[in-house]
């Protein structure tokens, strides 16, 4: 395809989309694309595939999940009408409900993410290729920090922009398909009765409490009834996204969530009842008591990183927030009050010296650049957007550290 330049009276070609272009628009056309779809579907511990299931899905986010194989788990049902998401077990004849994932998605999700691997990962130019009889493309994202995560592969649709397969590599070389896409089509309109769930009798109801947003991390501590602790860094360029109010049949834990634009992690702590863990504890797991309370850290990364994201944690014990706190405010004669403003956001300590740098510990200006954090910019962009010099800034952070 030939693009016209008027002015010039010359043809120029067509400008391909860049491997960043083609996964933003990915990760929203696999959720906002009509289709129909037999897939393979596994987790990377697990042996072989783990499900066969048959998913067809509206531009609107809504979908049906059908599960094929193995026998023991046939019939197994979900729908997903952006309202609510029902889950039905035709064995235990109960029908599981609660908020639909889709109406809970953050409409800047893309973007950060996108942003978060451009950082963190290094990126392959788009190989070409055929899938499930589909043209395609062929990208791989390869994280900065060797040996801590996994490299990522995927295929994704030229003309459609679905994801057709995604392969994950650990460090040690062992690769695993985790999504693979059997056959595929894509209707203008799904039949009316494909997101109805028809059964034949009239089920249990099971309603599961959906995790509760919170707004910052004091908000978060008002409603568990215990501090919240928020680790002073987080390795391996991992960026807080939100904390979420997780209730159960007898406590509400609390729920911080990380990503690094392509890996999930989060780290779970609350109470213990009577002296005893609130849940089953599993050191192998990456459970572990810590300063009164119980924490898990769970996410789709290999151990070696697991193991950081626990150091992480345990590095701060309470008295070495308050001593942080106190050092950043005096580096930067900010208010302490403006500091724990700023961690109440969820900001590592090295980006609550970045936005106070910035912003010359202006609260109105340290509070944009927090955002701005928030939305995975990089130390680059929040120095150009004040018109400070990056090195400047990079010189502060490094000065905080090294003295701590």
């Amino acid at each position: 395809m030939l693009i016209l330049s008027v002015a010039a009276g010359q043809a120029f070609p067509a400008q391909s989309p860049s491997p960043l272009d083609i996964l933003r628009r990915a990760m929203e056309a696999d959720t906002h694309t009509t289709y129909s779809a037999i897939r393979l579907v596994s987790t990377f511990e697990g042996r072989g595939f783990g499900l066969r299931i048959k998913k067809d899905q509206d531009s609107s986010g809504a979908s049906a999940t059908l599960v094929l194989a193995p026998t023991w788990m046939q019939g197994r049902i979900t729908i997903d009408d952006g309202k609510k998401l029902s889950t039905y077990n035709p064995e235990r004849k109960t029908l599981f409900v609660q908020d639909s994932p889709v109406r809970m998605l953050d409409k800047g999700e893309w973007d950060r993410r996108i942003a978060l691997i451009k950082q963190n990962y290094r990126v392959s130019d788009p190989e070409p290729c055929t899938y499930a009889g589909r043209r395609s493309v062929r990208i791989s994202i390869s994280p900065n920090e060797k040996g801590m995560l996994f490299t990522r592969c995927f295929w994704v649709d030229s003309d459609r922009n679905v994801m057709l397969r995604v392969d994950w590599v650990h460090p040690s070389g062992k690769r695993k398909t985790i999504s693979d896409t059997l056959t595929i089509s894509y209707p203008e309109k799904l039949p009316d009765d494909v997101l109805k769930l028809k059964l034949m009798e009239t089920p249990k109801q099971v309603r599961i409490q959906s995790p509760r947003t919170e707004r910052s991390i004091s908000s978060l501590s008002k409603h568990v009834g215990f501090d919240v602790l928020l680790p002073l860094d987080m390795p391996l360029g991992f960026l807080f996204t939100r904390a979420e109010a997780v209730s159960g049949a007898t406590r509400t834990m609390a729920a911080l969530r990380f990503t690094d634009g392509a890996s999930n992690v989060t780290i779970y702590q609350a109470q213990g009842v009577d002296g005893k863990p609130p849940w089953r504890v599993d050191a192998r797991r990456g459970d572990f008591e810590h300063n009164g309370l119980f924490f898990a850290v769970e996410g789709d990364v290999p151990e070696a990183a697991r193991a950081k994201f626990i150091e992480a944690v345990r590095q701060n014990n309470g008295e070495s927030e308050a001593a942080f706190r106190q050092k950043a405010a005096k580096l930067m004669a900010a208010p302490e009050r403006l500091v724990a403003d700023l961690r109440d956001l969820g900001l590592r300590f090295g980006d609550v010296v970045m936005c106070l740098a910035v912003s010359k510990s202006d609260p109105r200006k340290a509070m944009e650049a927090a955002w701005l954090v928030r939305k995975g910019r990089s130390i680059e962009e929040i120095s150009e957007k004040f018109g400070v010099r990056e090195s400047d800034i990079r010189k502060t952070v490094k000065q905080f550290w090294t003295n701590t």
